[in-house]
């Protein structure tokens, strides 16, 4: 049996071609499980410029989809526990009424170095 030219080039093309795409798989390209696909890597550029979320991953996009309530009251935690470390920060910054008495010792009386 006598191949032709154009069947040896399909096949060279053919070979190259099945090189790359496991090229691409291996460097993660293809991966499906690799954040290097490139499908998941244009899936979450677009997300992060629609949703203005520079961190978007579809991922979590789903799951806070499918999860509303959970995602709710984890806001609420995060919202009471920023409160909360607000709060701590203050009371730990903030002037002693004695303040200005041990002020007023160390400047006048010279009691307290």
């Amino acid at each position: 049996m006598k191949i032709s030219e154009l069947t040896k080039i399909e096949i060279v093309v053919g070979l190259v071609a099945a090189y790359g795409i496991y090229r691409m798989f291996h460097n993660g390209m293809l991966n499906p499980a690799s954040p290097e696909n490139v499908v998941n890597q244009a899936v979450t550029n677009i997300g992060a410029q629609l949703s203005g979320d520079k961190d978007f991953s579809l991922g979590t996009w789903l799951y806070n989809v499918t999860h509303p309530d959970e995602v709710e009251s984890m806001d609420r935690d995060y919202r009471k526990a920023v409160a909360d470390a607000k709060a701590m920060k203050e009371r730990a910054t903030a002037k002693s009424p004695y303040d200005s008495f041990i002020a007023d010792l160390q400047q006048n009386v010279g009691l307290i170095p």
